[in-house]
């Protein structure tokens, strides 16, 4: 969910809009060169085996530019994880440097969207797991655990720090943003993961769907 709370002296009113663009990127060497811009599921991901991630990309919805710093009280990106796994992990958003294609693909190659590779399934990424500003990190926040057999629960992002900056703010409208979970240290054993539920997946509610 996208949450805007704006500022104003004869009005404070609470703005939701969907993000309809999101897809994820597979470092593992099988998967370097797949889309997944049709998946049902924005994975973040690191695995114990190979060292192996998943990095999920979007777009923030085009609605946001109308919107002046100083009309911005609060900005808030939610999305949904049924099976949170990321244990003690956190997963970080970061604003995007270069602009991303979606892609139709569902772990397909040859890819017409980002991949590992590259961010339109044809140019490379000036690094490869995608171009990104280090610099203006966001923490993630997970919610309480909506249902104790699925372990299910929202994961939110304050942007307003972001979206009130002259820089980053036109990187996250013109380009987008990257979720990142912790990739180091390798864990022990298994994959700590948040599979965050896209945009192409119609079986959850809108209210389930990332915002």
């Amino acid at each position: 969910m996208f949450c805007l709370l704006l500022n104003s002296t004869a009005l404070a009113a609470e703005l939701t809009f969907p993000i309809l663009t999101d897809t994820y990127m597979d470092s593992r060497s099988a998967n370097l060169s797949r889309n997944y811009g049709a998946s049902t599921t924005v994975k973040t991901l690191v695995d114990s085996s190979d060292g192996s991630v998943c990095r999920g990309l979007f777009k923030l919805p085009a609605e946001l530019g109308i919107y002046t710093p100083d009309q911005i009280a609060e900005a808030e990106v939610r999305l949904y994880v049924f099976r949170d796994n990321t244990a003690d992990r956190n997963i970080t958003l970061y604003p995007l440097t270069r602009a991303f294609v979606e892609g139709s693909g569902n772990g397909t190659a040859p890819a017409d969207g980002a991949t590992w590779n590259t961010y339109d399934g044809t140019n490379a990424w000036t690094v490869a797991g995608g171009d990104f500003d280090a610099a203006h990190p966001v923490l993630g926040q997970n919610g309480e655990i909506l249902n104790t057999n699925d372990n299910d629960r929202f994961f939110t992002w304050d942007l307003r720090a972001l979206l009130t900056n002259e820089t980053t703010r036109a990187a996250l409208l013109n380009y987008g943003a990257l979720l990142q979970i912790d990739e180091a240290p390798l864990p022990s054993s298994g994959s700590p993961r948040a599979p965050f539920t896209s945009s192409d997946d119609a079986v959850y509610a809108a209210a389930y769907q990332p915002h």
